[in-house]
């Protein structure tokens, strides 16, 4: 899977998009941060739920309904942000819905485990996609400096995810400054050559 670190620069990426920035901008990013990771806290409960359990990891965390729950909280909660994204509150829930359902699909790219559970709790199947470039990485840090080759997985996922994640505070901060559109360009291009290095 992708570690919570390639889904929360994701969510940060994502929210300082917004051309205004204001005082509740911490706030956008905190519910951001924990839309997009919540998923994984099934991982905390995997030495007492069967990972094929419906509430097992990738389970109904993962799942479709679960992201529009949790989205529709979060936009909620942050409903003050509407106004910088296109749409008002539409927008801001369509953001949030995004970032909450992109974690089961980019899990649904990784390469092990047991597919996810889009459609629990109505059904228990697990999918994954018709594509597998993403390497399974481990939930606990801890596995990272036991396991070389869960390290050499998180460096593939840096280059996959990081650099276009950071691409867009870069890319939308001084939009009319060549220094950073060729910035925010050469960070986008180091995450598509990886992409299409795992072909």
């Amino acid at each position: 899977m992708p570690s919570i670190i390639s889904h929360g620069l994701l969510a940060y990426g994502v929210t300082r998009l917004p051309a205004k920035q204001g005082e509740d901008s911490e706030l956008l990013l905190k519910a951001a941060l924990i839309v997009s990771i919540l998923p994984d806290i099934d991982g905390l409960f995997m030495r007492w739920i069967p990972y094929e359990h419906s509430f097992g990891h990738r389970g109904i965390a993962h799942g479709m309904l679960f992201a529009l729950i949790s989205s529709l909280t979060a936009t909620l909660i942050c409903r003050r942000c509407r106004k910088r994204f296109p749409g008002g509150a539409w927008g801001l829930g369509t953001v949030f819905v995004l970032l909450a359902a992109s974690h089961g699909f980019f899990d649904a790219l990784t390469d092990g485990g047991l597919g996810i559970g889009f459609l629990s709790p109505f059904s228990n199947r697990r999918y994954f996609l018709l594509w597998s470039p993403i390497p399974v990485v481990q939930l606990s840090p801890l596995y990272y400096f036991r396991y070389p080759s869960l390290i050499a997985g998180l460096m593939v996922e840096a280059a996959m995810f990081w650099p276009v994640s950071l691409a867009l505070p870069v890319l939308r901060s001084r939009l009319k400054r060549p220094w950073n559109v060729l910035t925010a360009c050469v960070l986008a291009a180091v995450s598509i050559a990886a992409w299409v290095a795992r072909i």
